[in-house]
């Protein structure tokens, strides 16, 4: 059996695209949370391993813009 190697521009191109849901509003949560993360740690705690995934290297040109979606969700899963 042959096997077919793909560059990323194939593998990019065969993903299905995705909506993500926004991250929901939660009323009365501030900043530090209890455990006294503030909301730049957040997001970077959020962001970086990202933004280091193999996956997000090949797909970064097609998912800029839901990137900011996850970190927010993520950020606010943080938080609350």
């Amino acid at each position: 059996m042959k096997h077919e190697i793909l560059n990323a521009s194939d593998i990019a191109a065969s993903l299905p695209v995705c909506m993500l849901p926004s991250a929901p509003i939660h009323a009365g949560v501030t900043w530090p949370t209890e455990s006294g993360i503030n909301e730049t740690e957040a997001t970077r705690i959020c962001k970086e391993p990202i933004m280091r995934s193999p996956v997000y290297e090949l797909c970064r040109n097609y998912t800029e813009d839901a990137l900011q979606t996850i970190v927010d969700s993520c950020v606010t899963d943080l938080q609350v």
